[in-house]
């Protein structure tokens, strides 16, 4: 029995000494990319995409707000990619030398969004001053939030938003399933939303695209395979990825 139970443990062993190996492994071949949430179904396509060309990297994406990714990095969390909505956010971390110089990957226009049956009856950017719509802007700490803003401005129209969401994900939720009569989103959450929104253009005259810059994560444990990751998204491929989800081309806004 002695020997038989000293058996089994040398089994056991073995078994949690090749598990261990085996996580360990998984760990040395993750690829942490911090990446705005406006970004969320793109990323999906792009990391795809990447994979097949580098099939041993599992990348992981961590989405939220462009400011609370910048906060998160602040933090320590670890992160080796980030690829935030907006340049001013990024110099938040470039003075902090968080990161390595960032390169402009994309850029998004705006759009005025309504739900599909537009019960509020909204045509332009005007009607976002009647007290009688429910209003929606992204907060105004977020890139999105702050070019809607801006738009507002410029256009002469005072709106008093009735929620400020923390991302335009949530802010585009709203809209959908008709808690909203009306919001400023990107471009891109139009294309992703399908036939449950429709779009009011804005003057492109009114404000400047947002920008998606990308840097290495100073901090971060991978910085080769990270400016690999990075190189694929200027790429051909990487462009075309994102191009077809309806962002402006990185040569556009250089």
């Amino acid at each position: 029995m002695g020997k038989l139970n000293r058996y089994l443990f040398g089994v056991l062993a073995a078994v949690s000494l090749l598990l261990g190996s085996c996580g360990s492994s998984s760990d040395d071949n993750e690829l942490s990319v911090f990446a705005a949430a406006s970004l969320a179904e793109v990323m999906d396509e792009l990391v795809a995409a990447y994979t097949e060309t580098s099939p041993g990297v599992n990348v992981a994406v961590n989405l939220a707000g462009s400011t609370t990714l910048k906060a998160q990095i602040f933090e320590g969390a670890p992160a080796d990619v980030v690829l935030l909505a907006n340049q001013a956010t990024m110099s938040q971390l470039v003075d902090e030398d968080a990161v390595q110089a960032p390169q402009l990957a994309a850029a998004n226009r705006m759009v005025l969004a309504v739900p599909a049956d537009n019960p509020g009856g909204v045509k332009s950017l005007d009607d976002l001053a009647r007290s009688d719509l429910l209003i929606g802007l992204c907060d105004s700490q977020v890139p999105c939030g702050a070019t809607a803003r801006n738009i507002l401005d410029a256009a002469g129209v005072v709106a008093s938003p009735d929620t400020n969401e923390p991302d335009v994900k949530s802010l585009v939720a709203k809209i959908v399933s008709g808690e909203l009569d009306a919001g400023i989103v990107y471009t891109t959450d139009l294309a992703s939303a399908g036939d449950e929104l429709i779009r009011i253009d804005i003057d492109p005259s009114l404000y400047e695209p947002n920008v998606y810059p990308v840097a290495v994560v100073t901090d971060g444990d991978k910085p080769a395979e990270a400016q690999l990751f990075i190189d694929f998204v200027l790429s051909e491929r990487g462009q075309s990825v994102l191009a077809a989800s309806g962002f402006l081309p990185a040569e556009e806004v250089n």
